[in-house]
Formats: structure tokens, sequence, C-alpha cells
């Protein structure tokens, strides 16, 4: 079986590395799925990059109980991740000024998920409100009509469309080689929802039908 665990990056609130801890604790995994790229995956456990969340909580698990864990992203040259990174920044602060229930719904967002944590953020009620801040953001973009805004939102959503195929993709791959009787898959509440239909839409084709707890 394998459970997903929407998280964020970054502690806040009840949102925090040692809650996340508890958590796969309670599953005691034989092995972790991470949204983390190949390229970067050596340098985060050799203490060379700053932690994440899910990195933290991670080395904390292993030292405790010593298991397999993959990255499973897709590899972004450093330009293009910081252009991507910059473009949501950016875009995110039109999206807050040009639509106020877009502003209304970040900050209920952020709020529940500091106060209620990862139950939260698993939760159909934070997957009603991701699916509705999406729409809200297609309408922002469809009514500023400006030719880069629309150009930067559409590479976010490929390249975002991308890493999640990818991610996908590996975790079978991986699953195809070896047998797993618990395993976590750890990524962003932002990614939740698309991976669910992604995984329902890789079912079909699969050669392995893996069992996934969402």
């Amino acid at each position: 079986m394998i459970t997903l665990i929407a998280t964020r990056h970054s502690e806040k609130g009840k949102c925090t590395s040692n809650e996340l801890l508890k958590i796969i604790e309670q599953i005691s995994p034989e092995v972790i799925f991470e949204e983390t790229p190949p390229d970067k995956f050596d340098l985060l456990y050799n203490n060379k990059l700053r932690n994440s969340l899910e990195s933290k909580a991670i080395k904390m698990y292993l030292q405790k109980k010593p298991i397999v864990h993959f990255p499973v992203d897709m590899n972004i040259d450093k330009i293009t991740e910081n252009f991507f990174i910059n473009d949501y920044t950016l875009m995110s602060q039109i999206f807050e000024q040009e639509s106020a229930e877009y502003f209304d719904l970040v900050g209920y967002f952020n709020s529940s998920s500091a106060e209620y944590g990862f139950p939260y953020l698993n939760s159909a009620q934070c997957a009603k409100l991701l699916a509705r801040k999406l729409i809200l953001e297609a309408e922002v973009v469809s009514k500023v009509n400006h030719e880069e805004l629309s150009k930067r939102y559409q590479n976010w959503l490929d390249i975002n469309d991308a890493r999640e195929t990818e991610m996908i993709k590996n975790i079978y791959r991986h699953c195809s080689e070896n047998e797993y009787a618990s395993a976590i898959f750890l990524v962003g509440v932002e990614h939740r929802k698309r991976l669910m239909g992604k995984v329902a839409e890789y079912e079909l084709s699969a050669k392995i039908n893996l069992r996934w707890q969402f």
C-alpha cells in the first residue's frame, strides 16, 4: 500500500517536521518516495542544501529506523527553476491583487493549515479550496488578458503536469522492481488532487496494481 501524504515544504503552525515524523512513525513504511529531484538528493542528505519540512522529518525517522527512500521528482536546470519560482511568486501577487476571493482563500488556507495541520492538508475541504483557487487563477489570467502572464501561467501548469507524471512513473517503476508492503509518498499539497487523477489513469495501463491510500 502507498499512502500519499500532502505536505507543506516549510513549517507553519501545526505543520511541522515533528508532526510529520509522528505520521511516518505511525505508518512505519518500508520505503519513502519524495518530491525531490535526483540531482539534489545526495546534496540534501549530505547536508549541503537547506532542509525542507519533509527532509527534516525523514532524516529524523532514518536515525530511528534506517529504510530506503527515493527521489521521484523531475530534474530541472537551475535557470528554469529560478524562473519557475520567481514566476509563481509574481503571479500569486497578481492573482491576490486582481481577485478578492483569491486573496481570502489564500488567507484561509494558511490559517487552516497552521491551526489543523496535516489532517487539513489531506482533507476533502482543502482539496475543494485548492480546486477553487485554480479556477480563480484561470479567471484572472483570462480577465487580465496579458500575453506574458498567459504564457508564464501556462508554462507553470505544463511544468507541474510534467513533474507529476514523472513522479507517478518513477514510483511505479520502483515498485515494479521491488516489493513493498507499505510505502509513503510525501508531496506538496498543491499536487494532491491532480496526482489522484493521474494514479487512476495510470492504473488502467500499469502492469502492476498498487493499492493507494489518499
